[in-house]
This record gives structure tokens, sequence and C-alpha cells, in this order.
């Protein structure tokens, strides 16, 4: 979170609520999910 975090200047603390948003609505199980889902469809 820190890496991404400073990368966009926001704080960790909403680069965590940003990923579990992500993962309640793509109704991933996980951040692991939630990557592989970003890498499957081209997003990273």
């Amino acid at each position: 979170n820190k890496e991404i975090g400073d990368a966009m200047l926001l704080s960790n603390k909403t680069i965590s609520t940003y990923k579990s948003r992500l993962i309640e609505k793509l109704k991933v199980k996980s951040v692991v999910y939630l990557a592989d889902f970003a890498k499957r469809n081209h997003l990273i």
C-alpha cells in the first residue's frame, strides 16, 4: 500500500479503502484474485 500511495500521492488508508471497494464490487475473494483479475484484463 505504501508504494502505491507514494506513487499516486495518496495515503496508505486511502489505498486500503480503494482495494477493499474493488474487491467488493468485483466480487473477488482477496487481493490475490484482484491482482489476477487486473492482469487478465490487461490493467497491469
